[in-house]
This record gives structure tokens, C-alpha cells and sequence, in this order.
């Protein structure tokens, strides 16, 4: 059992009472700790007077252990913050209830707003992250105010309503993630051994789990569209794409050994992969899908909506494909490796990395750059893959390959909408690496005191979507590049 309470400007009275409702926790499963009420009354006369500290009683019987703790923090405004608590727990060695005993006190007072962060390639620090984009060294003096800063700590006073465009929006729990165009969520919960995914579909205006759609569909899902019409998956041998919430079914065809589906930018067009083919649909008039052209032995595709062109990735060759019925009118030299990759060991081939979808090749918005991910293995806990980005640029007349980026990443990297930006996650950091593939220089680090999980961008680039103790969280442009 656990107690946890946090009081502001408490009186000794009310931290007597939380020491003892603490107490209690900590002996819900055994009576190990004997203090009386007079005993915590002493002991929070002799603390009480210091404006930053960390306190915590502990005892253990065999292989039981009672905590009771406490940290304290003082604002600007002379208010001191406290929180106690209060964990029963077989003994693990621990000698404080609380994570961070070394640490500063704000990250156990108030984990929710601390996070490291690097900007333009600066080792990362623990900062403080306000709800308005605010962010401050975690060691100031000034300007913060327990769970905001000192601007809108005023503005709660005045009765404000706070801006939340730093917000870190916490959409519910589940195994993936989206945010679409119009700014609606979508959480899936997926079960391994259970073919029916959960959805819940969250509103705009308030993205909370509270007001949400929910829904319950026999797919194993492969990909959403951006729009947030559309869903495509796995269900009883066939791949089907269905309307997301009218669940209305638009295409059913035999998956075959289907592995992967990717929407397009516009969510007009659907590519699926198979293991030798990529099959390219388009939706027509009637929201009906048909079959549009079908690439052999073809293991990766991207689209350029601002060209009207699309890549095919066939047998180790980069085509560049603007179709005209079936006629092909440019087609690029095959890619050549091993590559050179810095502080790797050489590899006779390569694979295009296909898992997820979406991190497999793209073009730059404007359609003047193409990348391609290329990966040498499969990813695995905690342990590294150097993934190279292949990066080409159209000189106006033709396709000419630039340079080979060498990425070492624990998660399969994801890009953004506008094809600019390249995000990858480093374990043993606990850090979120967010890439300028123009520059190719790092110009973001984020990272909490947990394993994060990387999803994927929004549909609108405007921030990450990741998971965070369970949480699928969507993480703001604010706070990955302020300013």
C-alpha cells in the first residue's frame, strides 16, 4: 500500500495527520513502525523551519519494510510545498520511500514537471517545464511556483485562464498513439492474444480520456490516416480498411503475407507491403478503394504531394516513378552498398527498415530532398542499431545522392510530416533525440526519469507522440524546440 500527499503552506497540525495516515499505510500489511502522534509532532518541530529538505523514517523485520517520508520545498513567495509518503513494500534495499534521494528535491515534490533537456546539441539538464512553455533550470530561485512558474501562478491568483501550448498532454493508456489534422487523439489498446483493439477517440478541445468515443474493432491495426477518417489492419486473413468511427467497411482483400500498410500525406492513397510486392490504392469518389498499380519485389514507397511523384523502392534501386497510366518516365541508379558507416563494423547488405510503416523513406514538404532509412538488423531492449539516412536532392534536372547519415538509435526512428526533422531514442539516457536532417545537427534532447517509448510525430508536425509509464503522451513543439 501507498500514501501520497502533497500540502502547501500546511500547519504542524496537518503534517502530523499526514505522518500518521502515512504510518498507517506503511503497517497495512505488517506493524512495523511504533511511532505515536507525539513522536511525529517532534519531529516535524524540528524541521520545520528549514525552507528545503528530505526526511524519512524507515524499519525493517525480516524481509518487510515500512517508509515514511518526507520532502519540502520554499517558493519565492516564502510558501513551502510538502509531500509525504508513506510505502509498505517487501525490502528491496531501498533506504528512502522517495526515487531520487540524491537528487533535487523538486523531482520528488513534483516529478510531472521535470524532464532533462538539451537544445543544439548541449549535454541535458534537469529543467522545470511550466504548462505555457516555460522552462527553467530546476535549481532557480526565482520564477517558479511549485507546478507553474511565476507568471501563471499570478495567473491562477486573477482567476486567468492559463495558456497551455507547453502543455505535455497525457491521452490515456494503450499500445499506440495518433494525433490527426483536425487535433483529434486516438489511443489503441492492442492485446497479443486478443484479435479486437480498443480505441478511444478523444476530442479536440479537451483531449482528455474523460470525453472520448469508445470503440471496439475485430483489426489488428497497421496504420491510421492523417485525417483520422480511415483505418486499415488484419482481421481473420484479409486486410481491411474501414471508416473509422461509421466503422463501414471499404475494402476487404486477402492480406496474403501483408506485414505492413502506410496512408498517404493527403490520406488519398493507401500503399500495402507484402513480402516481395508494394500494392498502391487510391480512394475514389464514392470512398471506395481500387486497386491503382502494383510494384514487384518492391520493399519500400513514399509519396511527394507537392510534385504529384512517388518513390519505389525495388531491389535495391530508387525510383523515382510520375505516372502517367502505367508509364514510367524516371528511374534512378541503384543503391550500392555496404555504406560507410563511422564506428560501425562493414556489412555485405542491408535491409530497408519496415517497422514501423512510416519510418521507411520520404521526401522534404517541397519535394527537393528524398531520405531513405536503412537499418543493418532488428531493434532490441536496450541494446543499440546504427541506422543510416540516405539523403538525396533534385538538382533540377535529376537525383543526386548527397551524403549517408549514421544514426545509432535503441528505437526505430520516425520523421516529421514536413520530412525535415528526424527523432530517435537513446535507452541509456533515457533521452529523445530530435534531428535538423537539413543541417544534420541536433537541435532537441528530451528525456524523463523513466523509458520512454517513441511513436511518431502528429499529423500536423506540431509535436511527438510517445509513451510514458503506459501513458501515451503527445509532446509539444514548445517544449521539444522553444523559441
Amino acid at each position: 500500500m501507498r500514501y501520497d500527499r502533497l500540502l502547501i503552506r500546511p500547519r504542524v497540525l496537518d503534517l502530523v495527520e499526514a505522518l500518521t495516515a502515512a504510518q498507517a499505510a506503511a503497517n497495512s500489511h505488517w506493524t512495523i513502525l511504533e511511532q505515536t502522534t507525539s513522536d511525529w509532532q517532534r519531529e516535524v518541530v524540528a524541521f520545520r523551519d528549514q525552507r528545503v529538505g528530505h526526511w524519512f523514517c524507515q524499519r525493517r523485520i525480516a524481509d518487510r519494510s515500512a517508509m515514511v517520508g518526507a520532502v519540502w520545498w520554499t517558493d519565492r513567495i516564502g510558501q513551502r510545498h510538502f509531500r509525504v509518503l508513506g510505502v509498505a513494500e517487501v525490502d528491496r534495499g531501498r533506504t528512502s520511500p522517495f526515487p531520487y534521494p540524491e537528487g533535487p528535491i523538486l523531482r520528488n515534490l513534483y516529478p510531472e514537471v521535470c524532464m532533462l533537456r538539451g537544445l543544439r546539441g548541449s549535454a541535458a539538464t534537469w529543467c522545470l517545464r511550466c504548462d505555457c512553455g516555460e522552462i527553467m533550470p530546476i535549481n532557480t530561485t526565482e520564477g517558479w511556483m511549485g507546478r507553474h512558474c511565476i507568471v501563471c501562478h499570478d495567473r491562477t491568483e486573477g482567476g486567468e485562464t492559463l495558456p497551455r501550448h507547453g502543455r505535455i498532454a497525457a491521452i490515456g493508456c494503450g499500445s499506440a498513439g495518433y494525433q490527426f489534422t483536425d487535433g483529434r487523439a486516438l489511443v489503441l489498446q492492442q492485446s497479443r492474444l486478443n484479435p479486437y483493439t480498443l480505441l478511444r477517440l478523444l476530442d479536440p478541445s479537451s483531449q482528455t480520456p474523460t470525453n472520448s468515443a469508445e470503440m471496439l474493432i475485430g483489426l489488428r491495426p497497421l496504420d491510421v490516416s492523417n485525417d483520422g477518417c480511415w483505418i486499415v489492419g488484419i482481421c481473420d486473413g484479409n486486410f481491411v480498411v474501414q471508416k473509422l468511427e461509421s466503422e463501414a467497411v471499404s475494402l476487404q482483400h486477402p492480406a496474403r503475407d501483408i506485414h505492413a500498410a502506410i496512408f498517404s500525406p493527403d490520406s488519398k492513397e493507401l500503399a500495402t507491403f507484402a513480402s516481395e510486392s508494394v500494392v498502391r490504392w487510391s480512394l475514389n469518389r464514392d470512398d471506395e478503394w481500387e486497386l491503382c498499380s502494383e510494384y514487384h519485389q518492391a520493399n519500400g514507397f513514399a509519396w511527394c504531394p507537392a510534385t504529384g511523384q512517388v518513390a519505389v523502392i525495388s531491389q535495391n534501386q530508387v525510383k523515382m516513378v510520375r505516372e502517367n497510366g502505367t508509364e514510367m518516365l524516371t528511374e534512378q541508379p541503384a543503391i550500392e552498398p555496404p555504406f560507410e558507416r563511422a564506428g560501425a563494423r562493414e556489412f555485405d547488405s542491408f535491409h530497408l527498415f519496415h517497422h514501423p510503416p512510416r519510418a521507411r523513406c520520404w521526401f522534404l514538404e517541397d519535394g527537393s530532398h528524398f531520405y531513405c532509412l536503412l537499418t543493418n538488423g532488428e531493434y532490441r531492449l536496450r541494446q543499440s542499431e546504427i541506422v543510416t539516412v540516405a539523403h538525396w536532392t533534385w538538382t533540377g534536372q535529376q537525383w543526386s545522392r548527397l551524403s549517408n547519415l549514421n544514426i545509432l538509435s535503441h528505437q526505430p526512428p520516425v520523421f516529421s510530416p514536413n520530412g525535415r526533422y528526424i527523432a530517435y531514442y537513446l535507452s541509456d539516457q533515457n533521452l529523445l533525440v530530435v534531428m535538423d536532417l537539413q543541417s544534420e545537427q541536433v537541435v532537441g534532447t528530451l528525456g524523463w526519469d523513466t523509458p520512454c517509448r517513441l511513436h511518431r510525430f502528429t499529423a500536423d508536425g506540431t509535436g511527438l507522440i510517445v509513451g510514458i509509464r503506459e501513458q501515451i503522451q503527445i509532446v509539444p513543439w514548445a517544449v521539444l524546440l522553444p523559441h
